[in-house]
């Protein structure tokens, strides 16, 4: 593409992508947070967009990855996860609402 515009004489003055901002994670957050985002492709979503991950998909997932060890502590460790996955979720869906009223709020009356 820009052997084609330099062709043409067609210069593209392009400002620099801003920094993403940086976060960190504690090691025990760790298999939550990639596990949340492997169900990337489960939200439900409405006409005004997502509406939160399909919990039937997640539980399934859940089980599939806990595989069949004792059941109390994979009980425990399935709950845990789900409580886990269930707050990114909250998180996930506050910021996406903050990103749209932000939008709205640009836009000129």
């Amino acid at each position: 593409m820009d052997a084609a515009l330099d062709f043409f004489g067609v210069v593209i003055e392009r400002e620099p992508l801003p920094e993403p901002p940086s976060f960190y994670l504690w090691p025990e957050n760790l298999e939550p947070f990639q596990f949340f985002l492997s169900l990337s492709t489960q939200w439900r979503v409405g006409v005004n967009g997502c509406t939160g991950l399909d919990y039937q998909v997640v539980r399934s997932e859940i089980e599939v990855r806990e595989g069949s060890s004792c059941r109390a502590m994979v009980a425990q460790r399935r709950n845990r996860l789900f409580q886990m996955v269930q707050a990114m979720e909250v998180g996930a869906l506050e910021g996406w609402q903050q990103r749209a009223q932000e939008t709205r709020d640009a836009q000129p009356p």
